[in-house]
């Protein structure tokens, strides 16, 4: 049986309802991890150093992936889109710095994963296996 990795973040919370009721809360979010061999998902979790964990995944990750991603790349802050309901739904993106996405799946994977890392910034940050 092959053992896959998975990436988690875990975090407490506590929500005070409008009553004035209060309620202690697991909230966890999961990263869409790529299949990873089974000595690798193991050599992972078993290192007890998130930094290591993180670097071994993206290591592995950029040697596997080196493959054009191909397409074209907007940036975030500028894209507009334009949606024509009055035509099947067509929609447009629109955006003055589109440019050819030269990355390789492997980059934008790692570039992923840093995003989602630093949206969980001070969660705790769980490597396990499935």
């Amino acid at each position: 049986m092959s053992l896959n990795i998975t990436i988690h973040a875990v975090a407490r919370a506590r929500l005070t309802l409008n009553s004035g009721r209060v309620l202690d809360r697991e909230i966890e979010n999961s990263f869409s991890t790529w299949q990873t061999p089974t000595d690798l998902t193991r050599k992972i979790v078993e290192n007890g150093d998130l930094d290591q964990q993180i670097q071994l995944y993206k290591d592995w990750v950029l040697d596997v992936g080196n493959v054009p991603c191909g397409g074209v790349r907007f940036d975030k802050d500028d894209i507009t889109v334009h949606v024509d309901f009055d035509d099947d739904l067509n929609m447009a993106v629109v955006g003055n710095s589109v440019r050819p996405d030269t990355r390789t799946m492997g980059e934008r994977h790692v570039e992923e994963l840093d995003e989602w890392l630093a949206e969980h910034d001070g969660w705790n940050i769980i490597f396990s296996y499935l």
